[in-house]
């Protein structure tokens, strides 16, 4: 067996080795377990949840679906949307406003940015609809940030 020498910090998983262990978890190292959260909304409202954080929402199937995230809470809650059908969703703000841009390809073959300032929510689709555009949203702690790629400008409120 090899010896441990002063100075030397071997991470957990060379001291399970060392110790004679033979199996290693994921959390043995520290690493993430891989549970994705997944969530479909159909034809419904639904209000997120903090603890839902990191989850892929996807919007479609038989009726518009609209989303609102929850209040304005810890930094790093974020969701990420894609669309399953070509109907015109709609992800409100909550309590937070929306910041940022999405980037669209105008339908063709030019981009194009849909600039975000104060908005309070986002309607998919507004013309030459797609599936499988996608956005992320990112609070701060103050604000919602939203990231996106679609394939036609999406609409904003104020």
């Amino acid at each position: 067996k090899e010896e441990l020498h002063m100075g030397n910090q071997p991470s957990a998983a060379r001291m399970k080795k060392l110790m004679g262990g033979n199996k290693i978890t994921p959390s043995d190292i520290g690493a993430p377990t891989q549970q994705r959260k997944t969530i479909s909304i159909d034809n419904t409202s639904r209000d997120l949840l903090d603890t839902e954080s990191g989850a892929m929402i996807f919007l479609g199937g038989a009726g518009i679906a609209t989303v609102t995230l929850p209040a304005m809470g810890e930094a790093g809650v974020y969701f990420n949307f894609m669309t399953t059908d070509v109907l015109r969703h709609v992800i409100n703000g909550g309590a937070g406003l929306l910041q940022g841009c999405i980037h669209h390809n105008t339908a063709g073959t030019t981009i194009g940015r849909v600039a975000i300032v104060d908005g309070v929510s986002i309607t998919m689709h507004i013309s030459a609809q797609a599936i499988g555009d996608r956005i992320r949203i990112t609070s701060n702690g103050t604000n919602w940030y939203v990231e996106g790629l679609t394939n036609a400008a999406v609409g904003i409120a104020t």
